[in-house]
């Protein structure tokens, strides 16, 4: 009996390291995020990590034709797509399985808060209700990031204004969609096809005396690429 209280302590302490560690490296992460002024390394000072293989572990295949993986991939609870998961990374790379092009995202530094494909259907269940929430942008990806660092604090991490990209792996090419000066708030379902709606907000600019902003409502259409910003009352 003795022996068996042991081991279920032993299990638990186990588990619970466990959970520290990962929740700890995920909040370090999340506020961290990527530096943009890194000072160069020594070979005195620097610890080599094991590199991880992202392709291995991360790769998937989408569209038939097409296959993506992020590069320093990390996942947490949260996430505005079907799976309520919260995906970090610092880039994202295609590669076309007919032609064998490679294609990475991002060509400058840039922290992603989160990723999903643009086709989904989920339900959630809210006040003992079951809801159904869909999105259907066509065959396209669909990233929440940070490239501007809004808050001068020489990072770019989740303390910093959110912008919207969507990338078509068969047009090769990534669009920033919101206007200049607005950033990502809320993201809308049940939208009709190839229609993306989200609350935006634009930032104030520091010479100007307006403080903030009112939200507004955001349509672009992923064909036309046409955006309309909707003000409320």
């Amino acid at each position: 009996m003795e022996k068996i209280k042991t081991f279920v302590v032993t299990v638990i302490v186990i588990i619970t390291v466990i959970l520290i560690y990962s929740l700890s490296k995920s909040w370090l992460y999340f506020e961290k995020g990527v530096e943009l002024n890194e000072e160069p390394q020594t070979t005195e000072t620097l610890v080599k990590e094991s590199p991880k293989d992202t392709l291995s572990e991360n790769s998937r295949v989408v569209w038939t034709n097409y296959l993506y993986y992020p590069t320093d991939l990390l996942r947490e609870a949260g996430g505005f797509g079907p799976d309520e998961v919260m995906n970090h990374a610092k880039n994202i790379t295609f590669v076309n399985l007919n032609t064998g092009k490679v294609t990475k995202l991002f060509e400058q530094k840039v922290y992603i808060l989160d990723y999903f494909l643009g086709e989904f259907r989920k339900k959630i269940k809210k006040n003992d209700e079951v809801l159904k929430e869909s999105l259907d942008i066509g065959n396209r990806m669909l990233i929440f990031a940070m490239k501007i660092d809004t808050n001068k604090d020489g990072f770019l991490n989740n303390k910093d204004l959110i912008q919207i990209f969507i990338y078509s792996a068969q047009d090769e090419k990534l669009d920033e969609i919101l206007p200049q000066g607005y950033f990502f708030e809320r993201l809308l379902l049940n939208t009709r096809k190839n229609l993306l709606v989200c609350i935006v907000k634009k930032q104030p600019d520091p010479k100007s005396k307006v403080e903030e902003f009112k939200s507004a409502i955001y349509t672009y259409d992923v064909v036309t690429k046409k955006g309309t910003i909707i003000q409320g009352e």
